[in-house]
């Protein structure tokens, strides 16, 4: 069952700053880096109602992107 519209944005706005941190720690160039730019354009896009809302595949994706983030800060050595 999906979470809510509202807990979506919520759960998206969240992860904005950590995606935006990630940044920080990511070579330039590197195909780390093309991944935030696209999770970055779905958050975007999802805090904005461009896509639809309250849907499981959204928070699946928002699962995605915070696993994404939690490796990124916990140093994976397959982020640098």
């Amino acid at each position: 069952m999906a979470t809510s519209p509202i807990a979506q944005t919520m759960r998206a706005k969240r992860l904005v700053p950590r995606l935006d941190a990630c940044v920080h720690h990511t070579l330039p160039g590197s195909e780390i880096l093309q991944q935030i730019t696209v999770y970055g354009g779905f958050l975007t896009d999802l805090i904005n109602g461009r896509l639809p809302m309250g849907t499981g595949h959204n928070d699946e994706l928002l699962g995605i992107v915070e696993e994404f983030c939690t490796l990124i800060e916990t140093g994976s050595p397959t982020a640098h």
